[in-house]
């Protein structure tokens, strides 16, 4: 165990600058990112609860990391707050990036890949990465009395078929994501995934830069962004659904029937004359959800929705199952989104703040925490044999039920040099 700690420790001390006075620094920057990062895998989040973790566990965590102090100086909520302040951003995005954007837990070994089983897909599907932007909901600018400006939007590149946060990156403002993404593209590699995002991103400026990238774009079009487009794309497949490339599924769960249609056309039907930005157009999408309530065993009226993407990928016999498989598995960025605003997990909604490197840090320290967690959620919910995984909460919680906090280091640098070092 000792080695690891040191390895963590150096590796820590390497990517953070500290800027304190060195004279009057009682708690070394690296040892207390370790201690952050540890008490959010244990659901202590907010700075108060971080130095409840760190006194309950005082005397292990010094056994564990070096660097820290006498228990005479004791670790404050302030100190704690001003840490995650001076921390540079950069740096603390670089850190997740180069150790903990990893993903350990292959789709194969998933308890759950999605609503069914992954030999239905096939583990040959290239992975799909998301991107969006989330607003820190209780953050605002310094100065500003509009409370509808937010203090920060962090925008995420998810490996969504994998369950990891690949990049982010923060900005002040919402409409900065499309820039935020473009710069992300160029420093992480994206080759060979598939690349989605939501119809406000869909430009030719985003799947110019994936295709540079050595990726392939699937990227939906709305009415009320490409109007023009949307509507050849629909008058195309009302055409020609006779010889479109189909496949369907269809689920049954908390009370309804889920029916999914996919239908793929070459682009070689768009009409020269149509106005396209999105080069080496490939394939054509059609997408459509039917939902069928059912109460006491009875079906309701359904409702429906359709939506359009065009896609570089190929368009070959196989393209459908790359096409599913992405479509399902980019939601799965919402969930992201969902858990880090979840009051029962991270609660990032909550921070009030205006400072604009802490809200950062803090979205970075929640997306390290929530990578780790998400590869221990898997293995337990593994060791108790269960068909679904169990919640993050609840992964917390086995997390924290035990006074040691071995377990956790254990998980933590089992996925920080990803490899199963701790067993050693």
């Amino acid at each position: 165990m000792d080695i690891l700690i040191r390895h963590c420790i150096c590796a820590a001390r390497a990517q953070f600058t500290d800027t304190r006075n060195s004279m009057l620094v009682k708690y070394p920057l690296d040892a207390l990112i370790i201690v952050i990062i540890l008490a959010k895998m244990c659901g202590y989040i907010i700075a108060r609860d971080i130095v409840d973790f760190y006194r309950t566990h005082q005397l292990e965590l010094k056994l564990l990391i070096p660097g820290l102090p006498q228990a005479k100086y004791r670790l404050s909520a302030s100190t704690v707050n001003t840490v995650i302040s001076l921390i540079n951003p950069e740096q603390l995005k670089e850190f997740l990036v180069e150790y903990f954007s990893n993903v350990r837990v292959r789709i194969e070994e998933q308890i759950q890949y999605q609503k069914g089983d992954v030999h239905d897909k096939g583990i040959e599907v290239r992975d799909t990465l998301a991107f969006d932007g989330q607003e820190l909901k209780a953050s605002y600018q310094k100065g500003s009395d509009n409370r509808r400006l937010k203090g920060q939007h962090i925008v995420t590149l998810y490996n969504s078929t994998k369950r990891a946060v690949v990049d982010y990156q923060g900005t002040d403002k919402k409409n900065n994501e499309r820039t935020s993404v473009l710069s992300m593209f160029t420093n992480t590699s994206i080759s060979g995934k598939v690349v989605m995002s939501d119809a406000l991103n869909s430009s030719g400026i985003v799947t110019d830069a994936i295709l540079k990238a050595g990726a392939d774009y699937l990227m939906p079009i709305k009415q009320n962004g490409n109007k023009e487009l949307c509507s050849h794309m629909e008058g195309i497949f009302n055409r020609n659904s006779k010889q479109s490339l189909k496949t369907s599924s269809v689920y049954k769960d908390h009370g309804r029937i889920d029916e999914y249609y996919y239908e793929a056309l070459s682009g070689e039907l768009i009409d020269t004359r149509i106005k396209n930005s999105h080069k080496s157009l490939n394939t054509l999408v059609k997408y459509t959800h039917v939902s069928t309530p059912v109460i006491n065993g009875n079906t309701k009226d359904c409702t429906s929705s359709v939506r359009y993407y065009v896609s570089s990928l190929p368009f070959a016999d196989d393209v459908l199952n790359q096409i599913k498989a992405s479509i399902e598995d980019y939601w799965y960025i919402e969930t992201h989104h969902g858990i880090l605003d979840n009051p029962k997990v991270f609660n990032q909604d909550a921070v009030e703040s205006y400072n604009s490197s802490f809200l950062k840090n803090e979205a970075g320290f929640n997306k390290i925490s929530l990578n780790i967690l998400s590869y221990v959620r898997q293995i337990m919910s593994k060791e108790l044999k269960v068909k679904r995984p169990i919640s993050y909460d609840e992964t917390m919680g086995r997390l924290n039920s035990d006074f040691s906090i071995i377990l956790a280091f254990r998980y933590f640098t089992d996925y920080f040099f990803d490899e199963e070092y701790s067993k050693q």
